[in-house]
């Protein structure tokens, strides 16, 4: 169907559609019309008339199918009465009149495409960008759980060590202390001898150390217990 339409805002519009309608009781059509495709036709385009006349040239671009939807009701009594039903109208094309105002709504038209166009691709460039920062973020957080894995294993190394090591130094000094226990009943005497062994075995341990890299060690005559006769 074609109909001659106008907006509130006085634009006049041609519009192309279908009208999809079925005949439900045939013997109340034929008592009713002799006509039922011009009843139908003539009724949806008085309907569609009003509904457009009451928005403007935006509100009907914006939303012409929801429009020509509404301007149908299903219930209308009029097409009961001829036993017929109008299931839904559908504009599937639309032109101004004025080839003027035809020519700027096709501008308006593709303005809006553009724009469109425009936003899905800025929305797509979000979401990519959107995306990434996630997989960032992602990377980070496994990052610092593997920091503190680490940090959390280097701790219990550490603690493991250290007590294996006073357990080295307990059981030592309890063995040390026992040998000589019937050579030097003084028990101060004893501890203070086992401290000598260790500040010894330490110093030892430290020389190896500063030997087998590129390091240079000075000694002071007191670091070597000497002492100098000057005359």
């Amino acid at each position: 169907h074609g109909y001659t339409v106008r907006t509130s805002d006085n634009v006049e519009l041609i519009l192309e559609g279908t009208i999809f309608w079925q005949v439900t009781d045939v013997v109340t059509m034929i008592k009713t019309t002799g006509d039922p495709k011009g009843d139908v036709w003539y009724h949806t385009r008085s309907a569609l008339i009003q509904a457009v006349a009451r928005v403007s040239l935006e509100e009907f671009m914006h939303s012409f199918g929801k429009i020509a939807a509404n301007a149908v009701p299903v219930d209308d009594p009029f097409y009961t009465a001829r036993g017929v039903v109008v299931h839904s109208l559908e504009v599937t094309r639309y032109e101004c009149a004025d080839k003027k105002t035809s020519n700027v709504l096709q501008e308006i038209i593709q303005e809006t495409t553009n724009r469109i166009n425009r936003m899905q691709k800025q929305h797509s460039e979000n979401e990519v960008s959107k995306e990434s920062m996630v997989g960032e973020i992602d990377i980070e957080q496994q990052r610092k759980e593997l920091i503190q894995a680490k940090s959390d294993n280097d701790r219990m190394r550490a603690l493991i060590e250290g007590e294996a090591e006073g357990l080295r130094l307990a059981k030592s000094a309890a063995t040390f202390l026992g040998v000589l226990d019937k050579c030097l009943p003084d028990e101060s005497t004893r501890l203070e001898l086992f401290r000598f062994f260790e500040e010894q075995r330490n110093a030892r341990k430290c020389t190896e150390s500063i030997a087998s890299g590129n390091a240079k060690i000075y000694l002071a005559p007191s670091d070597m217990n000497l002492k100098l006769n000057m005359k």
